[in-house]
């Protein structure tokens, strides 16, 4: 684990400061982004539903255990935009909207999957998912939980040599309140 402190004002940009995102994009080990003050709320941890996101709740769940916290675990369903009407009737792009059945089966889906990973690693605490952007929706949800601690997940991705974060990844980086733990969820591969 590799501990970075965030300097108030590094994102006068827009962007996670240039230190902290040069630590974030090339260690090989989790980093812990010590930034604001950590609330005395759970340890919450977001996923993406993906296999490869399973370290990220099992890393959440040793900090939950280790730090005495609660944990909380949660998924954020994105939904498609509806298509937009033109001006002549027509209907732009490639968006669909889900009726309201759609939309309780993936919640109750994603629930459904957040409660069966946690139990497959035996871990304690609530699972929730939520509708909206995921960037913003994690945020909030770390504000409303005061959350102690914030686990998120990256896969990084390589192009020649240089390791790029997830833009939501980043995003939470850059507006998240409390301390953010991100886990590497690939290995880093060596290009030339």
């Amino acid at each position: 684990l590799v501990v970075i402190g965030a300097v108030e004002g590094d994102e006068s940009d827009g962007r996670l400061g240039s230190i902290a995102r040069r630590v974030i994009q090339h260690a090989p080990c989790p980093v812990l982004l010590a930034r604001g003050a950590a609330g005395g709320g759970p340890i919450l941890v977001a996923s993406d539903l993906s296999d490869p996101t399973f370290p990220t709740l099992v890393t959440g769940a040793l900090m939950a255990r280790g730090m005495k916290a609660d944990l909380s675990v949660m998924h954020v369903v994105d939904l498609p935009a509806p298509m937009s009407p033109a001006p002549d009737g027509r209907r732009l792009g490639f968006g669909y909207t889900l009726t309201e059945q759609e939309v309780k089966k993936l919640v109750k889906t994603s629930r459904d999957r957040l409660r069966a990973a946690m139990d497959q690693i035996g871990a304690k605490g609530q699972s929730f998912v939520e509708q909206g952007v995921p960037a913003s929706t994690v945020e909030d949800a770390a504000r409303r939980l005061e959350a102690r601690l914030l686990v998120i997940g990256t896969e990084g991705r390589t192009n020649l040599s240089r390791m790029l974060l997830g833009g939501t990844a980043e995003q939470i980086l850059r507006k998240a309140t409390c301390p953010v733990l991100v886990v590497r969820l690939r290995a880093r591969r060596i290009e030339s």
